[in-house]
């Protein structure tokens, strides 16, 4: 078994998970936040800091109401096809039943798009 280890923290880490690397990481983060460790407010650092957090900062995201998922489409199957053919009928008909809906529906396929009737979808 490892001997513990000391972070600059003063943690033991008994089964070496926390390595003294880490430690320092975890340490240098906490020094940088802490109130003491902050550049004076009338420095050019702060001023770019500042600047660059407004630049960087996010807006909300939009909240969308999720649109009705139709329960019929209008199809009712006949005869024989492959499921891949089926799926790109299914996909061609929300389309036009639930133009919505069909703009948040993701694929992942090969490109077999032409022999499976899925080149109208893709």
């Amino acid at each position: 078994m490892s001997s513990p280890v000391t972070t600059p923290l003063g943690a033991q880490d008994d089964f070496g998970v926390l390595r003294e690397v880490e430690g320092r990481v975890l340490w240098l983060s906490s020094a940088i936040t802490h109130h003491a460790n902050r550049v004076p407010e009338d420095s050019a650092v702060h001023e770019l800091c500042r600047q660059t957090a407004r630049r960087l900062r996010r807006s909300e995201p939009v909240r969308h109401v999720p649109a009705a998922v139709p329960v019929d489409i209008g199809r009712t199957p006949t005869g024989t096809a492959t499921t891949q053919a089926a799926l790109g009928r299914v996909l061609m008909d929300l389309t036009r039943a639930a133009p919505e809906v069909a703009a948040r529906v993701v694929t992942v396929s090969p490109d077999v798009s032409s022999s499976t009737n899925l080149g109208g979808w893709v």
